[in-house]
Order: structure tokens, then sequence, then C-alpha cells
């Protein structure tokens, strides 16, 4: 009887260590002045590798809407609840995922398909910039406090924000 209790307990041990591990895919919702239903995803490996991605929708009444997805992979460590990720910016992947033009602006592009580059490019610019944009978030999540972590949430502190993400 005694064994048995010792494995049971084990059992359950486990179960409980398991059900509290970061490792996994993680979304949390992102919306705000500037983007529309927007969703960040972390997928942390049990090789400690750590990958962000940001899918968002950016609009605005000149230009219409456009959606893309932003991911930038590194190692990350975990000691208690502090999460530390070296981002390898050399990984950023960055892909426009639809556009939808207004209609002087689509008119303007059948007219000269340059001018959609010319909008990617300067999309990618505004997203990747250091100081203002999504670039300086992948710094702000080089260091993150686990605030909960249970078997379908994490909530961390990362700068002055906080996500509640759902286990996906």
């Amino acid at each position: 009887m005694r064994k048995l209790s010792f494995i049971l307990l084990m059992v359950i041990a486990a179960m409980t260590a398991s059900a509290q591990s970061i490792v996994g895919n993680w979304k949390a919702d992102i919306n705000d002045n500037e983007v529309q239903n927007g969703c960040m995803f972390m997928d942390f490996s049990k090789n400690n590798m750590l990958k962000i991605t940001f899918d968002m929708t950016m609009s605005s009444p000149e230009v219409g809407s456009i959606r893309f997805a932003l991911s930038i992979k590194g190692p990350y460590s975990l000691d208690e609840n502090k999460i530390s990720f070296k981002a390898y910016k050399s990984s950023v992947d960055f892909k426009i995922l639809e556009r939808h033009f207004t209609p002087d602006l689509q008119a303007a592009l059948s007219m000269d398909p340059s001018i959609g580059k010319m909008i990617d490019d300067e999309m990618r610019k505004v997203i990747m910039d250091e100081k203002e944009g999504l670039g300086s978030v992948f710094n702000d999540v080089e260091n993150m406090t686990i605030i909960e972590l249970t078997d379908k949430t994490l909530k961390v502190q990362s700068g002055q924000e906080t996500y509640n993400m759902q286990r996906q």
C-alpha cells in the first residue's frame, strides 16, 4: 500500500509539473489604437528556443488595411519566474499577408504597380524601427516576468506591458 501511495504521489507530481510547464504555444490578443485584430504568439520549445510572432492588421483612412506577420526567434532561459530571451536579430521574418487598399490607392496601383512595393517597403521600415516600431517590442521581451502560469494560461510582464496568454 505504501508503494502504491508513493507511485500515485509521483504521478500526481509529474502531472502537476507538466501542467505548469512553459513549453508549448501561447497566444495573446493585442488590440489598441493602431492595431486591430492583432495576436502575439510565443512558441517555447523543449530545447530552450523561443519564437515570437505578431500577426496584426493596421489600417488608415488614406491607405486601407494591411495584415502582416512579424517573427523573431532565439534562445531563452527560465530562472524561477524570470524568462531571459536573446533575440537573434538576423532571424527576423516579415511577411505581408493581406492588403486591402482604398479605391483611390487601388486605382493608382493599377496605373503603377511599383506603388505597392513602395508601400510594402515603407511598412516594413516603420514596423522594424528599433525605437518606435515592433522592433522595440523585441527589445522589451528580452526579460519577462511570469506573473501566473497554469496548464492553460500564462500571464507575463514585459516592460510596461502585461500579456494574458492562452495555451494553443
